[in-house]
C-alpha cells in the first residue's frame, strides 16, 4: 500500500517496512494544531497495525521540520494542544509517549527548522537525522511557557542538565551542537540514502527483537503518569495567566 487515507495536514505513506509521516501544514510551517495531533495519532495507530511496518519516519517539508505547537490555538482558547483534550482527543504528551512506546523503529529526519514542539518529537524518536542547516530551539520561555511536555522525553534523550540549559536559554542549537549533545545522531545532506541504509539494516532484524529491545529500555527510563500530570499542572499554570496570554499574542503579531 502506497497512500494511505486523506488527511488535511499531514502525508502517509505505507510501504514494505516503511511507514512515512510528513508535516504537512507549509504555508503554517508545520505548526502542529489539534487538527495535526489527530492526524499523527491515528496514523501512528495504523503503523502500530501493520504487520509489515518495521520503522515509521517522521519527516517535514525542505527547510523547515516544524516551528513547533501552533500557538495562534492557544490565544484562540483552543489550548488543547498544549495540555489534555477534554474532548477526548489525543494531547501532545501523549503522542510523544505513543513514540517511546512504540513497537516499531522511530526515525525522523530534520531539514531545517525544529523549533519547541518538534524537538520533542525529536526526542521521542529512537534515530534523528538531521542536514547541515538545520537548527533546533526550546523557545517556550520566550513566550512566558515551559517547555513541559518536551522536557521529559528531551531528559530521556540528551540529560537533564543539557535539558535544562537549552530551556533557560532558549539557544538556537547548529546541528553539530545538537549532534554533540546527543540530540540528534547524524549529519548529512543525503538524507534519502541515510534512510535507505536504515531501512535495508532492519528489514534483516526481527520485528519481535525491536519491540522487546524497546520495551526493556522503556522499563529502565519509563515517561509514565506521573511525568504527564506534572506537565500538566505546569502548562495550566502558564495558560491561566493573562499576562502570558497576551505575551504570546503580542509574539504572534510580531510585537516584542
Amino acid at each position: 500500500m502506497c497512500g494511505v487515507d486523506n488527511f488535511q495536514t499531514i502525508r502517509v505513506s505505507d510501504v514494505g517496512v516503511l511507514f512515512s509521516i510528513t508535516l504537512n501544514r507549509e504555508k503554517e510551517k508545520n505548526g502542529i494544531n489539534r487538527v495535526m495531533l489527530d492526524e499523527i495519532a491515528q496514523a501512528i495507530r495504523k503503523a502500530e497495525e501493520s504487520t509489515q511496518c518495521k520503522i515509521i519516519l517522521i519527516e517535514g517539508h525542505k527547510g523547515f521540520f516544524s516551528y513547533g505547537m501552533d500557538l495562534e490555538e492557544v490565544v484562540e482558547g483552543k489550548s488543547t494542544i498544549l495540555d489534555r483534550d477534554k474532548n477526548g482527543g489525543v494531547g501532545f504528551f501523549q503522542i510523544l509517549r505513543s513514540l517511546i512506546q512504540s513497537s516499531k523503529l522511530v526515525v525522523s529526519v530534520i531539514d531545517g527548522r525544529a523549533l519547541g514542539g518538534a524537538v520533542g518529537l525529536i526526542a521521542a524518536s529512537d534515530i534523528a537525522i538531521s542536514t547541515q542547516r538545520s537548527v533546533f530551539s526550546l523557545p517556550e520561555i520566550r513566550h512566558g511557557l515551559i517547555a513541559a511536555n518536551v522536557s521529559p522525553f528531551l531528559i530521556r534523550k540528551i540529560g537533564f542538565a543539557k535539558t535544562y540549559k537549552m530551556a533557560l536559554s532558549a539557544a538556537i542549537l547548529r546541528a553539530n551542537e545538537a549532534q554533540q549533545i546527543g540530540l540528534i545522531d547524524s549529519i548529512c545532506d543525503d538524507t534519502r540514502m541515510a534512510v535507505a541504509g536504515i531501512v535495508e539494516k532492519f528489514s534483516f532484524i526481527d520485528s519481535d527483537a525491536i519491540k522487546r529491545n524497546k520495551a526493556y529500555f522503556n522499563k529502565l527510563h519509563p515517561v509514565n503518569a506521573h511525568e504527564e500530570n506534572i506537565a500538566f499542572l505546569a502548562i495550566q499554570s502558564c495558560l491561566h495567566d493573562e499576562l502570558v496570554i497576551e505575551r504570546i499574542r503580542k509574539n504572534q503579531q510580531g510585537v516584542f
